[in-house]
């Protein structure tokens, strides 16, 4: 298969993977958008990410191969890494710890809460419950306060606003958590907060950005992630 570089996101929530699937070529000037494709992966803070190549042309993989190398070689942290096929000569992962010879992803343990949520106007309240009970059990208190509010102000927004199914998951960074609440609706988030954002239930990203010490979104095909750190204080 040839033409442009391009990739989709499949996402499994409740067993916490996340698969990469790459199509189409890779010619000279495309290791950016690749890269991006790969960052983009973690966003939602996997417990394994899978990079499927089974869509790339020959050519493509074997220029692919030294990008996808050096990116994961070059990683702090994060979920634990496979190729589908599994060990394609083209792509040299970095050794895991454990890892099966099969290829799957085998890491180290990640602090990580995941919780499923309907668009109700009960389910803020659901996340901050998760949120502020893994902070604790995380040996994390300074973070609950803002951390609980930031994911209340996140669903909110994704229940008035997407109206869908919405993911929420909670990973512990160094000194930080981080929260990311996953709609299915493509729209993009308002940083100014204008218009309805500023809703009666959730005053949007102008607290989120106020509070919490990073933030950033990313849309793709099937939804959107609206993610949030909060460092100790």
């Amino acid at each position: 298969m040839s033409g442009p570089l391009a990739w989709t996101f499949r996402r499994d929530f409740r067993a916490g993977s996340t698969r990469v699937v790459l199509t189409g070529g890779c010619p000279p000037g495309a290791e950016p958008l690749l890269a991006a494709a790969l960052r983009d992966g973690d966003a939602d803070a996997p417990l394994a990410l899978i990079i499927d190549l089974q869509g790339l042309s020959a050519a493509a993989v074997t220029a692919a191969g030294p990008v996808i190398a050096a990116w994961a070689a070059a990683r702090d942290g994060g979920p634990a890494l496979a190729v589908d096929p599994p060990a394609h000569p083209a792509v040299s992962l970095p050794p895991v710890a454990g890892a099966s010879p099969s290829g799957t992803p085998v890491g180290p343990a990640l602090r990580r809460a995941h919780l499923c949520l309907p668009a109700h106007r009960d389910s803020p309240a659901g996340a901050r419950r998760l949120v502020a009970e893994h902070c604790r059990s995380w040996g994390r208190p300074e973070a609950v306060e803002r951390a609980t509010i930031v994911t209340s102000e996140l669903v909110s927004n994704a229940v008035e606003h997407a109206g869908t199914e919405l993911d929420v998951t909670l990973v512990e960074l160094a000194g930080a958590v981080r929260v990311s609440v996953r709609d299915r609706a493509g729209d993009r988030p308002d940083p100014a907060g204008d218009g309805d954002l500023l809703a009666e239930r959730g005053r949007g990203i102008p607290i989120v950005g106020a509070l919490a010490d990073d933030w950033g979104f990313l849309t793709v095909g099937d939804g959107k992630t609206i993610w949030a750190v909060v460092a100790d204080d």
